[in-house]
Order: structure tokens, then sequence, then C-alpha cells
């Protein structure tokens, strides 16, 4: 008989695969057995439960090696190694309910039986620790108490100086990193100072639409949502840069509050463009304007402050190029719809009704400069009255020169001297214009046609003379002008033109 295999098992483990040797009997050297089948002739396995009255029988089947197959019997390497096979017990042998189960292989030529006692006990239950009674606390699980955790004395976990709990922990821990993957809630602020070198103290980032930080002031009547402040010798207070086609900054003022309150030690704001506008403003409604600026108002006889003041930037003398408009205005482009385009600046006076003379709009040149220059690809200024007919004031000065068409003039235009008639000329297409007049000399008869009519007569070749068909050439000698029938007496009676 082969030597008894002793393996541990965990009462009710399933599709369990066992190693066994069975030696050859006929073999003096302890040789094991091989070419063994699972039908081979007189093969039998038996298995019996502690718990059982009688032993039950096991159908042997095929199977692959490493592969659990119920009832599986394979020669694992009869070369490398002869006489070890695999057997696969059915899960109801190693079933819950008894604390061993023996079984038996046996029955083939020259195969000595196999014995194998699986133990389904395997577990240990711990009743004391170095000489200390154990609690068993949920499920068994025993309580263990550390007194000494490297060396020194264990506070009580949760207290100061003792093992973070999931739960309440006091005092105060500090950590050289810390990863939270779930919600991290902070009951009484949240303080941070970095040490690492030019690192920033807090980075949040926020998934899919969500913010990167969402803040609340408390409910009293001054907090702040968010208080920001640079310790930087020339740092800024807040920096915001959008992406893609978002705003730098996007914010909603209040039932009555701006979206934006700034007071600056000099200059309440300043910005700066990259490659687009320094400040992009837009209006809601038809009634709200992107910028609404009121002056300061006059104080005890000193006089107000304009409400914007705008000076363009300086040209560089390393860099070619102009200096910066300090206004740059474009209106709106109307939908084609209604062709409802707005106005690039609209301006109306500020006086009241018991006021007359006050100026829409009042631009003074300095250092002999123009008080307005107009430059545009299509037109410089365009005037337009809702109500009443527009009316310019008359021009004290010069008017400079006019070098674009000037459009047509429905109104009478009364020149009183005009001193300068020099220069004054009809265009080639005014000059056709008259040429090419219909009926300008008889009907049908154009000035033009006429001409080449008269000029041939007066400085044509002529052909025919004594006959009756007499024919003159046109001045170029290309065609016969005038083809003409006469009598004896010379007289015309039917005459043929060709006047082109």
């Amino acid at each position: 008989m082969g030597r008894s295999v002793i393996i541990t098992r965990k009462a009710g483990a399933t599709s369990q695969i066992l190693q066994v040797f069975i030696s050859d009997s006929t073999s003096t050297t302890g040789a094991g057995k091989t070419g063994l089948l699972f039908n081979t002739s007189g093969l039998t396995a038996y298995y019996h439960r502690d718990t059982d009255t009688t032993a039950t029988s096991i159908t042997l089947v095929t199977m692959t090696v490493g592969t659990y197959t119920s009832g599986g019997f394979k020669e694992i390497d009869s070369t490398n190694m002869p006489g070890w096979y695999q057997f696969c017990p059915p899960n109801a042998a190693l079933a819950a309910g008894a604390e061993s189960c023996a079984f038996q292989l046996q029955g083939a030529a020259g195969m000595a039986p196999q014995p194998i006692d699986v133990d389904l006990h395997a577990q240990v239950d711990v009743t004391g620790w170095l000489g200390t009674a154990v609690t068993a606390a949920t499920a068994g699980i025993p309580d263990v108490n550390v007194k000494n955790i490297n060396n020194v004395a264990a506070a009580t976990p949760g207290a100061s100086g003792g093992l973070l709990i999931s739960g309440a922990n006091s005092g105060t821990t500090t950590l050289g990193a810390l990863t939270c993957t779930g919600t991290f809630t902070i009951s009484d602020g949240l303080v941070v100072t970095r040490s690492t070198s030019n690192a920033s103290a807090i980075s949040a980032t926020g998934n899919g639409t969500g913010h990167g930080a969402d803040f609340e002031s408390g409910s009293g009547a001054t907090g702040n949502g968010v208080n920001l402040k640079s310790n930087a010798t020339s740092g800024h207070g807040a920096r915001s840069v959008g992406n893609g086609t978002g705003a730098g900054y996007s914010g909603a003022g209040g039932a009555s509050g701006p979206a934006l309150s700034l007071l600056g030690f000099t200059n309440g704001v300043e910005i700066t463009g990259n490659s687009g506008h320094g400040m992009l403003v837009s209006g809601q409604g038809n009634t709200k304007a992107g910028i609404s600026v009121t002056g300061a108002p006059a104080v005890g006889g000193i006089p107000g402050g304009p409400g914007m003041l705008i000076t363009g930037g300086a040209a560089s003398t390393a860099v070619s190029g102009t200096s910066g408009a300090g206004l740059s205005i474009t209106g709106g482009a109307g939908a084609a719809s209604n062709n409802g385009a707005s106005a690039g600046v609209v301006i109306a006076a500020g006086g009241t009704t018991t006021v007359s003379g006050n100026d829409g709009f009042k631009i003074s040149g300095t250092g002999g400069g123009n008080g307005l220059t107009l430059t545009q690809p299509g037109s410089g200024v365009d005037l337009n009255a809702t109500t009443t007919n527009l009316i310019i004031a008359s021009v004290a000065g010069s008017v400079g020169s006019v070098t674009g068409a000037v459009g047509s003039v429905t109104g009478g235009v009364t020149v009183s001297t005009n001193s300068d008639k020099t220069g004054y000329s009809l265009s080639s297409g005014g000059i056709d214009a008259i040429l090419d007049q219909s009926a300008g000399i008889e009907t049908n008869i154009t000035p033009r046609q006429g001409f080449r009519l008269m000029l041939a007569a007066l400085a044509g070749k002529l052909s025919g003379a004594a006959t009756t068909s007499v024919t003159i050439r046109d001045t170029n000698d290309a065609k016969n002008r005038i083809s003409a029938t006469v009598d004896a007496n010379g007289n015309r009676t039917a005459v043929t033109y060709d006047l082109t």
C-alpha cells in the first residue's frame, strides 16, 4: 500500500485539485506507477466523510491537467514526474459538516493502493495571547490590545498620540502626505501653509463641468465669499486665466449690486490684453449698457471729473509702428432679417430741458492736432437724424480736400462765389454720354453718328461721280460710309448710310 497522504482543506472548499503519488507495487525501489488512466481496468475511487455511514463511489473521468473536473483523474508527466497524478474530488466530499474525509484509489494491476486523508478542520481558535485570555469580538475575530508601539506606550486610539480611527480623532495630526479618494469634510476651517518653495498652498481641480473650487461666505452682513491678498512685492491679489472661449473672470452681481466692485490705491482697474482685447463687455437686453460710467460731480466750485479718461499707447522707438488708439469702437452688426446694425457710439447731451445749447459730443484737439480725425473703409462719418432733419452748423474754417467720391446731393446748393474754375473737365464717360445721346441730332441719329456722316461727306473719297451710283468712303478708307443713287442731273434719289 502507498503511504497515506494527509492534506488540509477548509470545510466547504470547492473545485479542489489534489496531487497524489501512486507507487508501483512491483518495484523494490519505491518507483511510481505510470500509465494509469481514468478508465484503466480495475481502477476504483471511493470517499468517506467522518459523519457518513458508508463509503461513496466516485466515477472517474478524464481531465486537463491544471483544470478542475469533478471526478477527474490524470497523469501529470510520466517522464519527468513518474507516478504523480491529479485527482479532483467531488465538491460534496469536502462540504461543510465534517471534520475529515478519507479517499481510496486502488484496483489497477501493478498499482499500490493509495489512501488520502483530507483534514477539514483547518482553522485555529486563539484562546490566549502570551498567557492573556483573548475576548472574542464580532464574527469570532479576537480583540488584541497593543500596549507598546515601537517600544513606546500606546495611547488610546483616536486620542492625541494614538492610532487614527474611522470616527472622531482628537489632537493635532501631522502627515507627510495625505491622499483622500472620497469627500473630505472639515468642520472647523482649513489652514494651509506650504513649506515647499514656489509651490501653491492649495491646488484644486474640478471634474467634468464642476468648479475647481466653490466658496460661500457666512450668513453675516459683510463676509466675502473669497478674500484674496498677495504678500509678494508686486503680486496680484487675484489672477484668473480663461480657457478657449471662456472668460478669465465671469461674475454676477446681487439683486442690486455690481458683478465687480474695485477700489485701487492708484488705478481702480488696470487691464492689458495679450492677443485679444484688454476688456470685452456686453450689455444685457436693449436698455443696459456694457459699461456705464459716471464722472465725479462738481463740489464747491471745483469742476467734476470725467466719467472715463482714455489715453492711447505711445509708439515704441524700438519697434516700428504707430501709437495705439485711446479708444476703438465698432458698432454691432445687424441681422440679415432686420438689418438692425447699431452705432459704434451713441451720444446725447446731458443737460435738462430748461437749459439749451448742451453739446452731445464735444472734441477739442491739442498741440495743433485735430479734435477729430475719422477714417473708415466705408463711410468716415454717417449721420442720421431721427425725428427732424439733421442740421450741421456753418463751418467757419477751411474744409480740406475731399479725395473720395461725394454722394448725391438732393437738396439745393448755393455757391455765392467760385473763384477757382481751373481744372474742371468732363470725364470720358461724360463725353461718351453726350456723343451717344439718342436722337441727339435727328430721330435715330446720335451726335457721334452725325459727325461720322458729316466728316465723310466733307473729306471722304468719292467714286462713281459720272454714273448713277455714287459712293463716299469714311476718312479711314475702311468702309463705304454713304452710298447714293443719282439721276442724270446728279440729284440723289436714294441714300444708304453705314453709321458704325
